[in-house]
């Protein structure tokens, strides 16, 4: 295995080491804050989440849990591109 340029990390539950790297696209999240407070956000570039109940800032990680189906069709999943060197 080659040397891994990002912080791949296997967060609690999650099947496979990996990393996300934002790159400013849009997201569409649901959100609950540690105050209780919830929402949800459709939006470009959410690098960071604000509560307007208690103003706490969150900033969005690069974990995902990522679980291992046999529910989905592969040709209906995203293809990963590997280096083939």
């Amino acid at each position: 295995m080659s040397e891994q340029p990002f912080p791949f990390t296997r967060p609690q539950g999650s099947d496979v080491d990996m990393f996300i790297q934002w790159k400013g696209t849009e997201v569409c999240l649901d959100f609950n804050c540690a105050c209780g407070e919830s929402g949800h956000i459709d939006d470009m570039f959410a690098y960071f989440i604000h509560c307007p109940t208690c103003g706490a800032v969150y900033e969005m990680g690069t974990q995902v849990i990522a679980k291992r189906t046999t529910e989905c069709d592969p040709e209906d999943a995203k293809t990963l591109r590997v280096d083939l060197n």
